[in-house]
């Protein structure tokens, strides 16, 4: 069985970082509003400009050798929705289908060559 974890920054008083502490070496996929819009995720890199907060969580990132799979937009300009996985072969591609109904974030649609999951992520 794969563990699922839907992450929700609102409701949870834990950092982010100490999901992908917990994670780490375990078989998982994970996704969620992570909210760091100062990480590059296409070039895993932090701006000059984002939070003490994304510059540990993109350094527990790395140093658990996970994989993040969201490449595209996910909210206006930045890469807020994230898709984390164990293995890099987990998923496919994720694709963006534009807004999910009143939300301002886009709908994500997320394939394996065996199963595909629609997954919104709303404010």
């Amino acid at each position: 069985m794969l563990p699922v974890n839907i992450w929700i920054t609102q409701y949870t008083e834990k950092e982010p970082r100490d999901l992908i502490d917990e994670l780490s070496g375990k078989h998982f996929v994970s996704m969620g509003d992570f909210s760091y819009p100062g990480i590059n995720w296409v070039r895993q890199q932090c701006s000059s400009n984002v939070s003490m907060g994304g510059k540990l969580f993109l350094e527990s990132v790395e140093a658990s050798y996970i994989k993040q799979h969201v490449q595209c937009e996910t909210r206006q300009d930045a890469i807020l929705d994230l898709v984390f996985t164990d293995e890099e072969d987990m998923i496919d591609y994720v694709e963006s289908l534009g807004p999910f109904a009143s939300s301002d974030h886009n709908l994500q649609k997320m394939a394996h060559e065996n199963w595909f999951l629609t997954s919104p992520v709303r404010n």
